[in-house]
Order: C-alpha cells, then structure tokens, then sequence
C-alpha cells in the first residue's frame, strides 16, 4: 500500500477503537457544551493579505522529528499574539507527533480568549488537521475544540466527501477541503466547499510543485477562500503568491524551526505592505 492507503487502514482502526472508548452520543453530547465554532472563513477573508494559519506540528513523514519538545498550548498562545489569522492543530500521532489532546490544550489556551490585532479581531478559529475518514471524526473534533477540520479529497472521493461535508455542517463548523489535482479540484467544487486547500505536496513522493497552486487557482469557484499549503519557506514566498493575487497560506514547518517562532510569523505577515490584496 502507499503512503496515504497506510494511512487510512491505520486510521480505520484507530475510529472503531475510540468508538468503544466513548461512544458517539456521548461526544455529541460534550459538542452541546461547547461555545458556537467560529468562522475560519471569516478570519481568512476578512483583513489585510496575508492571512496566516500557523501550524503546530512536531514531526512529518518527510522530514521527520521538527520540534518533539512543543507545547501546544504554549505554541498557540504565540500564534495568536503574533497575529495568526487561524490556528491549525495537526493530531496525528505515528505521522505527526501529535493526538486529540493538542486540539483540546489549544483549545483551552486560546480558544475563549477576544483579542484585537492586524490580523485577527475576536477569537482565534482552531483548526484541526488530521485524517478524517468517518463522521465519529468530525464530532470528536468539535467536542475537542475544533471551529474547522480538514477534509482530504485524496483520502474521502467524491460520494464520502460529501457526506463528511454534510457532517461537518451539522456539527457547526466549517471544512478546509484539500485538493492536489485538477479531479480532486472539480470533486471540492461539486462538494460546494468555501474553504478550498491547494497543498503542493504531492502525497505519494512529498516533493513540494510551488507551481501547482498557480495552475489549479483557476479551477477553483470565485466564491471559495483559497489556502496554499506546503512550499512557503521564506517572507519571499508568500510575496511572490500574493503577486498572483492569493492571500491566504498554512504555514507550518517554517515556523516551527524557527528559534523565535512569534518572531518569525511577524515576518510573514509584514512581507507586503499592501493591504488590499485580491482573494484568488
């Protein structure tokens, strides 16, 4: 199997085995607890470009370990003090280093707290960036603290895509569909998906293509929020994507081994001077 089958065989088991731990009703009962999601779309359409999701991550299968010391909640708090328009929580345990209980310390870190900055006005959305595969996913998510998952169209396919998206409505959030081609590109459209990811990680090798972006933009509907992900190592290459008019990027490895990372997200977030870039 590839990279992504592994992924979603392990993924598998790893949902039926939560399930019996705690079992969905009762997470659907802790979602009722839980204060309205905010909007991710909102916080990335709204204010100057660029619009930052900052990333927390303690490893990737291509690079292996980044920063296995990271505290979540300390990470997220330097986040949203240095501007990050958006908060994405990567929980994956064997792949990423992470778990459920980094959403849920952001969460509690960031996730009630009102601020006012260039780049973020209100609370910070929380967005949680796993595999997600079944609806028990979505849910725990919310449960967990999470305003926003990411939907992969390469692991979901078009029918189970939409039906996550249905899921993800129900529970009141929104989804960061991520798409790699021009197929997975229609499929997210098809779906009705505002948020639209644009990951220039190919899965299968994890060569990053910063060209890909650029290609696919235009396949994507006027009215979705487009996110660049992967390829954004330096200030330069967000300016350069804001020249082809995008606005919005997840950034996270270049932050993460950066030795000040509330110093180093300034610097992308200050790369332009413009404030009226155009959404792609």
């Amino acid at each position: 199997m590839g990279f992504l089958e592994d992924i979603i065989a392990r993924k598998t088991v790893e949902v039926a085995e939560a399930k019996k731990r705690i079992p969905l009703d009762d997470i659907i009962r802790a979602c009722s607890q839980m204060r309205p999601a905010v909007s991710l779309k909102e916080a990335l359409v709204n204010g100057p470009a660029p619009r930052i999701i900052a990333e927390i991550k303690r490893s990737s299968p291509s690079k292996g370990q980044i920063r296995p010391d990271l505290d979540a909640a300390r990470t997220a708090r330097e986040y949203r003090d240095n501007g990050a328009a958006a908060i994405s929580v990567l929980t994956d345990g064997p792949g990423f280093g992470g778990s459920i209980n980094d959403l849920r310390d952001v969460y509690r870190a960031v996730g009630s707290v009102r601020i006012t900055q260039r780049n973020n006005t209100g609370m910070t959305p929380i967005l949680r960036k796993d595999f997600l595969i079944d609806p028990y996913q979505v849910w725990e998510s919310r449960a967990a603290g999470a305003d926003a998952v990411l939907l992969i169209v390469a692991a979901l396919g078009a029918e189970k895509l939409d039906a996550m998206m249905e899921e993800v409505a129900h529970a009141g959030m929104e989804a960061l569909v991520e798409t790699h081609d021009d197929e997975e590109m229609r499929i997210a459209a098809d779906a009705g998906a505002g948020i639209i990811g644009i990951n220039n990680r190919d899965l299968k090798t994890f060569k990053v293509d910063p060209r890909k972006a650029v290609q696919l933009a235009p396949l994507a509907p006027k009215e979705a929020a487009l996110v660049i992900e992967s390829g954004m190592k330096s200030p330069e290459d967000v300016r350069d994507y804001i020249q082809h008019g995008f606005r919005t990027f997840l950034i996270g490895e270049a932050l993460m081994t950066a030795p000040d990372i509330g110093g180093r997200l300034k610097e992308f977030i200050s790369c332009v001077e413009t404030p009226n870039s155009r959404e792609a």
